[in-house]
């Protein structure tokens, strides 16, 4: 299997076990071999116990849905799907074969742990709330996987939950593991007497890179989150979100003497960005009815003042487009991606209207006349395009058969859009041309690259840096360790 790790958004802890793309998968003989594609568009592969087929994570209908397929090749049969607002991985099958367990996500940020029928049919939900990673018993009574609400937000375990077709979502899950880490991927013995799994380290940190020089620098480096760096126009003011307390929330890190401090937010907060003039920031809020579990129940656009303690929420449709909030050079105007792939135009206290469709992550052009923005192209791939504000026909800037993803205008140069290349490496979009640079060479199976922004003055670029490391933990019942 070849696979491209992204960014899945609001989900905190979780993030890093979910989402993958754009990738095959290849059969080769056990001992050594040539491989062979069995299917492409294609991930997080599980074989039935029969060995007859194999079940996986596809794009191919344009969202995450569950799929299988036989070893021998053939047509995929789609097992999954229905709800383009949810988001279906990790697909699990069965001792006996008759089952597939999955998790799920949907746009307003829930989840849950859902079990098909492998030969097709209803679903059913085991769980609700958010899960990842799930496994079997050896005997099928039970569902393990890995969540971060029921335990201290922040924090990744293991829970089991036992699977009755006819109980539904009515029992509780039991917790097997108290780690202060990431404790997923479990994987069951076939006596059931031990659990081996992963301690997954994956916390991303803020770095800098000189465009002049091309080093890099490290700005945080804490075992929690700090994500989407962007500095105010004082070239001092950096302000990111973190989950340092347990929760999402706005932080801003003081570059010169390192000081830190945190935004008082009424609720989960992240994605910020400064005002063109350093005194107001735009952020996406999430507002739960439990923030203990984060039960995220909506997300909603606020604006504050820095040094304020309320924000300004922005109401309707239009404050639900809190995805990679822009402001316009001249603050006027905000630009906000939704989760139904529309760029917003928002004017603070006035009105709000729909610039483009089929578009994400906007970004404004130096004078204001322009907005780049991400789009997909097909279920493997994204393109830079750009539009005039005034609605006129937009036109592409650069594609391929990679994800050219969150694109950022320089500054003042109009001339230069900053993107990041397949969520490992930083790039560089001559406008004019549509020339293409690599400014990094970070690529890695086991790192994430997110969210670049510029500094006032174009001279560095601060972006989020992952890097997954892990060690496997085995769990033996007590009897059979004292019977040893």
């Amino acid at each position: 299997e070849s696979g491209l790790l992204v960014s899945s958004g609001f989900l905190g802890a979780l993030s890093a076990f979910v989402a993958s793309e754009g990738g095959d998968i290849f059969l080769m003989p056990a001992l050594g071999g040539p491989a062979t594609k069995l299917v492409d568009d294609a991930t997080y592969p599980t074989w039935s116990p029969d060995s007859a087929e194999i079940a996986f994570l596809s794009t191919r209908d344009g969202n995450w849905r569950i799929w299988k397929v036989p070893v021998t090749g053939g047509q995929p049969q789609q097992l999954t799907g229905g709800n383009p607002n949810r988001f279906d991985f990790h697909p699990a099958w069965s001792p006996d074969g008759r089952w597939i367990a999955y998790g799920t996500l949907t746009t307003g940020g829930g989840g849950g742990l859902n079990v098909v029928p492998a030969s097709g049919g209803e679903p059913i939900l085991l769980y609700d709330g958010t899960a990842v990673a799930p496994a079997w018993s050896a005997d099928g009574g039970y569902v393990y996987f890995s969540s971060s609400r029921l335990t201290t937000p922040g924090l990744v375990n293991l829970w089991r939950i036992r699977f009755d077709p006819a109980a539904g979502v009515s029992i509780r899950p039991e917790r097997v593991t108290f780690g202060v880490n990431s404790d997923t991927y479990a994987a069951v013995s076939k006596d059931d007497r031990a659990i081996a799994f992963a301690t997954v380290r994956f916390t991303p940190d803020i770095w800098s890179l000189d465009v002049a020089s091309g080093e890099l620098e490290q700005i945080t480096m804490l075992e929690g989150t700090e994500d989407y760096a962007h500095v105010a126009p004082d070239g001092r003011r950096m302000v990111y979100h973190g989950d340092r307390t347990g929760r999402q929330q706005l932080w801003v890190h003081d570059l010169v003497d390192g000081s830190l401090q945190q935004v008082p937010t009424p609720g989960l907060a992240g994605l910020a960005r400064w005002s063109p003039d350093g005194t107001l920031l735009a952020y996406q809020l999430s507002v739960s009815d439990d923030v203990d579990l984060g039960e995220v129940s909506t997300n909603r656009v606020a604006i504050q003042r820095w040094g304020d303690a309320t924000a300004t929420i922005i109401d309707g449709e239009a404050g639900q487009a809190g995805t990679a909030l822009q402001w316009s050079p001249d603050g006027k105007f905000l630009a906000g991606g939704s989760a139904d792939d529309e760029v917003w135009l928002h004017t603070p206290g006035g009105e709000s209207k729909v610039l483009i469709r089929d578009a994400a992550f906007p970004t404004w052009s130096p004078d204001g006349g322009e907005i780049a923005f991400q789009r997909n192209a097909g279920s493997d791939h994204r393109e830079i395009w750009v539009v005039p504000v005034d609605g006129d026909e937009p036109r592409m800037l650069a594609g391929g058969d990679v994800h050219y993803s969150h694109p950022q205008w320089h500054p003042t140069d109009a001339d230069r859009i900053l993107f990041v290349i397949d969520h490992q490496d930083l790039g560089l979009l001559r406008v004019s041309t549509g020339m293409v640079e690599r400014l990094t060479d970070l690529a890695s199976s086991t790192v994430l690259v997110d969210y670049p922004s510029w500094s006032h003055d174009g001279k560095k670029i601060f972006f989020t840096f992952a890097e997954k490391r892990g060690d496997l933990y085995l769990i033996e019942r007590a009897d059979e360790r004292a019977a040893r």
